[in-house]
């Protein structure tokens, strides 16, 4: 979150620049990252980028954590 921060503060007003949070998927995050991630998102109101349901093994990986979707599952953050 700190290189997020940083970057944040040097490049947020670029015209050309956008930084925003980008974790690579569901599975290699925790709920308390994912938290931390949504936090931040709307602390500094930007986007959230995350790749989902890439493959079955990620779809079966949701449901296990969740019981539910891996959309479902993120939107509780």
């Amino acid at each position: 979150m700190g290189m997020f921060e940083s970057m944040h503060a040097r490049h947020n007003n670029k015209p050309q620049v956008k930084i925003q949070l980008a974790p690579a998927n569901l599975h290699w995050c925790s709920d308390k990252a994912l938290t931390v991630l949504s936090q931040t998102s709307k602390k500094y109101q930007v986007p959230m980028h995350m790749h989902l349901l890439e493959t079955s093994m990620q779809k079966e990986y949701a449901w296990r954590r969740g019981r539910c979707t891996a959309v479902e599952y993120i939107d509780r953050f």
